[in-house]
């Protein structure tokens, strides 16, 4: 049986949050092939990860266990790869659109002789043939690549393949491979995390999007007050903001940054380019506050305010807090009650 590959990237035995679009990805093409998805882990201690895949998600899983090695390291992963996909009968390769797999899928395709696709969003069957859908010039061309024979190694970006998870899952196979760490032309030195990432945009239930129309980096500060008054609201922008250093890059959304399904996006000052828009369509309520009447964000909002952004955020936020404290105050004193009846009885 044919069988499509899931490299799994991790960090000190963590798995990436792109690996659920990767195994949902892989299951979908095993479907149509009557294939087999498993997985690949390549490192120490990625012993828990390995029993998470093969008991939770039910995927079978490879460890390729080197010593003292618990972070990406490209040769290392190469050439691991290279010894035990080689020794498969592999169909296609999937790994995560993230800096780490769109520097290895490259070569890693060339070490399996196979067709090297990135930033894949959807994938489809027709006839005997694989279309993979990705977008071009900055999302105003969508392409289908169609693969009718041969291997292949594509990159899926991070939220396009929503993880389904069946109801009942049996523990697949976990088995063990001892390696030696070949010799790397590059060593990792230092591992810095980042104060914000994309992590937090990918789970969060409220995001709220800052875009050019702010104005300038001081006014942030209106969308950061507007998040702290939302529970759980995390922020993040357009790529205009984060080209312009307003925000850090994992805080980007849209085509070249995350892809979010939060419950509800505000959209602060984003004139809503397709670009940005491709990252925010999932979302479940979309609200729009632009100044601009032709904005193409208002095209795919549920709710719209014409508005400069600048004047209405402090406006909304204050009412915001207001609401909030009357409904607070409301449940203290239902409480209260409460406490005094028992006390009563």
């Amino acid at each position: 049986m044919a069988v499509i590959a899931i490299v799994v990237e991790h960090a000190a035995g963590c798995i990436a949050p792109v690996t659920g679009d990767q195994v949902e990805c892989a299951m979908r093409i095993a479907g149509f092939l009557k294939a087999e998805a498993q997985a690949v882990l390549i490192g120490d201690d990625v012993q828990q990860a390995a029993e998470f895949l093969a008991s939770k998600w039910g995927v079978e899983t490879t460890v390729v266990h080197i010593p003292e090695s618990h972070y990406y390291q490209f040769d290392t992963w190469l050439n691991s790869l290279e010894m035990v996909l080689g020794a498969l009968p592999i169909a296609g390769v999937v790994l995560g659109h993230t800096p780490n797999g769109m520097e290895l899928a490259p070569s890693l395709a060339v070490r399996l002789h196979a067709r090297c696709i990135s930033g894949v969003h959807s994938v489809q069957r027709e006839g005997e043939g694989l279309f993979f859908q990705r977008a071009l010039f900055g999302g105003k061309v969508w392409a289908r690549i169609g693969q009718p024979q041969g291997r292949w190694v594509v990159t899926v970006q991070p939220g396009a393949f929503p993880l389904r998870l069946q109801e009942s899952v049996h523990k697949a196979n976990i088995r063990q491979i001892e390696a030696a760490a070949p010799m790397n032309r590059a060593r990792l030195v230092d591992l810095q995390s980042a104060e914000t990432g994309n992590v937090a945009l990918q789970k969060a239930k409220i995001v709220v999007g800052a875009g050019r129309g702010l104005g300038m980096k001081e006014n942030l500060k209106l969308v950061h007050d507007l998040a702290s008054v939302l529970p759980g609201a995390v922020v993040g922008g357009s790529r205009p903001v984060c080209d312009a250093g307003w925000l850090d890059y994992g805080q980007q959304i849209g085509l070249t940054g995350n892809t979010i399904r939060p419950r509800l996006y505000i959209a602060c000052g984003i004139s809503g380019a397709f670009q940005h828009i491709v990252g925010i369509k999932d979302s479940d309520v979309v609200a729009a506050i632009n100044k601009d009447p032709n904005a193409a964000i208002f095209n795919h909002a549920d709710v719209a305010v014409l508005a400069d952004v600048v004047d209405f955020l402090p406006v909304l936020t204050d009412k915001l807090r207001q609401v909030l404290r009357e409904k607070e105050a409301q449940v203290n004193q239902s409480q209260g009650e409460q406490g005094s009846n028992k006390k009563m009885q």
